[in-house]
């Protein structure tokens, strides 16, 4: 993520975290967003499947204890969602829009 994308989960973090911001492990305050989004897989009992469901997510560690909360990284705005082949300009799409999650 540039540092633009970073600001972004910084704010999306500010608005909706309203606890405190504090690590409901060990209580500390002191986090690190780590700078790539990360992907979340399909489980299929040790096998990658290829071409499954991924979610992007940010990943916010404790710098203390470790503790680490995952963020859906289109939500909070740290990466955009790709335009599906239907939105990317073919005659039956031209100026729809979809609905759903932030992109």
């Amino acid at each position: 993520m540039d540092e633009t994308r970073i600001k972004q989960v910084i704010e999306f973090l500010n608005q909706k975290w309203k606890s405190g911001q504090l690590c409901g492990i060990c209580g500390s305050s002191r986090w690190h967003i780590n700078p790539k989004p990360l992907q979340l897989t399909e489980f299929n009992h040790g096998s990658f499947v290829v071409g499954g469901p991924v979610i992007p997510v940010v990943a916010i560690t404790c710098m203390h204890c470790g503790n680490t909360h995952l963020f859906n990284a289109l939500i909070t705005g740290a990466v955009q969602r790709e335009p599906s082949e239907a939105q990317k300009g073919t005659p039956s799409s031209v100026g729809q829009t979809t609905g759903g999650a932030a992109r």
